[in-house]
């Protein structure tokens, strides 16, 4: 029988095995399984080993406005949802990405749009604003593409003063059924000032589609003017050429043709 002060063979068996030591006697095996015990402990509460700074963090979309000095670190971004009464803020930080009300930080401004509203696909380029500017971020990103590259719309000259015409023209024309585009798009297509294509719109009799050309925000003007003869509500017409709208008629995003849409109905 084992004394109550002495371990069983068994239990000395079980310490050799889970602590490969040599000992002679119970009181070494059991000073032993307590050192090491001690040391496991020790390790544990350790302060972690210096690691190596990490690589900077990778730069976001919007970095090449910090860079050029027409974007603040700071600089705070919108987009308004008017149908669901709700607005997000956010802001751009020093590396061009966009961080959320939540701190998380999104390269690209579609990460951003999904983050906050999964399942919806407004144009992120279009939706957020850049609010020091009133500019949505797309205009930036057109204006620096036109900077950079100096490259002019596919089938637009613009040592011709009627070309910019001729390409609206010849997009509205080409708008497939159900789509519809805005001022700002056609902007961004021609150079020209949005006044001055709303201008042209509402004296060119001629000109086929004019009315599918609507507010960022998918609403007819409320200086829309109908060229020669007056045809009754637009957003009827609208209908008939399959432009979806809300109850509080806005043209459904998912019809909408961007600026690099509009360049493809160019060369098509």
């Amino acid at each position: 029988m084992t004394r109550s002060n002495q371990l069983s063979p068994a239990t000395l068996r079980r310490l050799s095995a889970a602590f490969p030591f040599e000992f002679t006697n119970a009181d070494d095996a059991v000073n032993g399984a307590l050192d090491k015990l001690q040391a496991l402990q020790q390790q544990s509460t350790a302060p972690p080993a210096s690691r190596p700074p990490s690589d900077p963090p990778t730069t976001g979309a919007l970095y090449e406005f910090i860079e050029g000095g027409d974007f603040d670190a700071g600089d705070e971004l919108r987009w308004e949802r008017p149908n669901l009464r709700e607005t997000h803020i956010a802001h751009v930080d020093a590396n061009g990405c966009i961080v959320t009300e939540d701190g998380r930080a999104h390269r690209f401004p579609s990460n951003a749009i999904a983050h906050i509203a999964p399942g919806q696909r407004p144009h992120p380029w279009e939706a957020w604003i850049h609010v020091p500017s009133g500019k949505p971020i797309g205009t930036w990103r057109e204006e620096y593409r036109h900077r950079k590259h100096n490259a002019p719309t596919p089938g637009f000259d613009e040592d011709d003063a009627k070309d910019w015409r001729e390409v609206i023209a010849i997009v509205l024309e080409r708008l497939p059924h159900g789509a519809w585009t805005t001022y700002g798009d056609l902007s961004r297509l021609t150079g020209r000032h949005q006044r001055e294509i709303g201008g042209f719109l509402s004296r060119a009799h001629e000109l086929k589609n004019a009315w599918r050309v609507l507010l960022a925000e998918g609403k007819v003007s409320p200086n829309f003017t109908w060229p020669g003869e007056h045809r009754g509500d637009p957003h009827e017409l609208l209908r008939s050429d399959g432009v979806r709208f809300s109850r509080s008629q806005v043209a459904d995003p998912a019809q909408r043709m961007h600026v690099d849409d509009l360049r493809k109905l160019l060369v098509g």
